[in-house]
């Protein structure tokens, strides 16, 4: 029987649901913002706030604001230092906008969905890149891809690349709508990016010690001494391959990365499956 190996790491994700009609409430006071300690999961209440919790044992936590403003006002002045981790910013449709979002966000924040095509890409008519883009980055913001079922577009990164903008982590968000495409799965996405140009070393870095770094996991993603030392072992294939984005666009590509095996805690892992 095969078995699916993941490892969790502490984060907290932040999205943003009916923007459009708290935007036109008021925005409710910081003081208004409590948690409900009950076992080892705190649970998060307030106005413009849905029901969300933050798990003090896995360090796990979604929370989804009704209005943009809490998210601002509280998330930049008390979270990181109470609960010591960073904030992963999904960006989807707007409200809110791209700019909105990127300016609430704090040196280590991960922005998500971060090549995600029109509406609230992260190019300009122009070709260029927004200002609120290179902005974030000169601040420290990480960009991760998270492509996922409408989050990744040919069309974007090709631009964002041309412009010198390498995103910082490369990560697949398969989920029950995208596992059967368009995003499949992590080597997947990291095959696009080979076949869009960007080399395999940064392909690489790029899914293994920059997430690692994002999450604040020295530990993780490397070989030097004192890490963990889990390694996948892959194959870089050539031939004729046909991938596609969230739009719908298809390109061919003549490299894929596929695997062979894992190593976890020293065992070897085969098809999903140890080798006893």
């Amino acid at each position: 029987m095969k078995r699916n190996l993941f490892l969790m790491c502490a984060v907290i994700l932040l999205v943003g649901m009916g923007a459009s009609k708290a935007l036109a409430q008021d925005t409710p006071s910081l003081q208004d913002i409590w948690f409900n300690v009950n076992g080892s999961s705190t649970e998060l209440s307030a106005p413009g706030v849905s029901l969300g919790s933050y798990n003090m044992t896995t360090g796990l936590g979604t929370i989804t604001f009704t209005d943009m403003n809490v998210g601002a006002g509280y998330f930049n002045t008390w979270w990181d230092e109470e609960v010591g981790v960073p904030l992963m910013v999904h960006i989807d449709h707007p409200p809110p906008m791209l700019d909105e979002v990127l300016i609430r966000m704090r040196k280590g924040d991960i922005l998500t969905h971060c090549f995600r095509p029109f509406p609230n890409c992260p190019t300009t008519a122009e070709g260029g890149v927004r200002a609120s883009v290179l902005d974030a980055r000169q601040r420290g913001v990480i960009f991760d891809i998270g492509h996922g079922m409408g989050s990744f577009a040919f069309a974007t990164a090709r631009t964002m690349l041309a412009n010198g903008f390498v995103p910082d982590c490369i990560s697949s968000d398969v989920h029950a709508l995208c596992i059967d495409g368009p995003a499949f799965d992590l080597l997947t996405t990291m095959s696009k990016f080979l076949c869009l140009g960007l080399p395999l070393v940064d392909v690489v870095r790029a899914a293994t010690i920059h997430p690692a770094g994002a999450l604040r996991r020295s530990d993780l993603g490397t070989f030097q001494k004192g890490a963990a030392g889990d390694a996948s072992i892959l194959a870089l294939e050539e031939g004729a391959f046909d991938y596609v984005d969230s739009t719908g666009e298809h390109m061919e590509g003549s490299s894929r990365l596929t695997a062979r095996g894992v190593v976890m805690s020293g065992r070897w892992f085969e098809g999903g499956c140890p080798r006893i």
